[in-house]
């Protein structure tokens, strides 16, 4: 279990902490229970390496969480957003004007409350910035973060094999 954080404070992750999306990538992958984690490598493949390579695009956006630790901050949950082209679409995508979003947490600090904060400032982020809706995948077996994201108003628009997509409007 980790240490009681001081506080946790939600800011913009920095382009020289872009590196770490590398982990957040990997511990947004879905593992059933009783299944076996997969390799680190698997963040290599195109189709997951494209939510993080060359990140810092004028469209990209990311909000981390940090907790003040004994040893000093530390980010511990990233919420992530991009636009991808038609020739390299993610799986949540559903056209070229709406970012995608990624979130996930390191495991000892999941179910905590951070993940909605972090969403909550990664959506309020992409409004600023002028996006009218959002969107993103999502696994059905996953309950915790289907309910963190029907929590923020995202709804279903599709699904095939298990694999939800849904968007959530950010236009007032």
């Amino acid at each position: 279990m980790a240490h009681v954080p001081s506080a946790i404070a939600i800011t913009a992750m920095r382009p020289e902490e872009y590196p770490l999306l590398v982990e957040f990538l990997y511990q947004a992958i879905h593992v059933s229970p009783g299944t076996p984690a997969p390799d680190r490598s698997v963040v290599e493949l195109p189709e997951l390496r494209r939510y993080i390579e060359g990140f810092g695009r004028p469209d990209d956006a990311c909000m981390v969480a940090r907790a003040g630790l004994p040893n000093g901050p530390q980010i511990v949950g990233a919420a992530w957003a991009r636009i991808f082209p038609n020739n390299s679409a993610g799986y949540g995508t559903i056209d070229t004007a709406t970012p995608e979003v990624s979130i996930s947490l390191l495991p000892d600090w999941r179910n905590r409350g951070i993940g909605h904060r972090l969403m909550t400032a990664l959506l309020d982020r992409l409004r600023t910035d002028g996006h009218a809706a959002a969107s993103l995948s999502v696994q059905r077996t996953n309950a915790n973060a289907l309910h963190l994201y029907e929590s923020r108003g995202f709804t279903i628009i599709s699904e095939h094999d298990g694999e939800l997509v849904m968007r959530v409007a950010l236009a007032d």
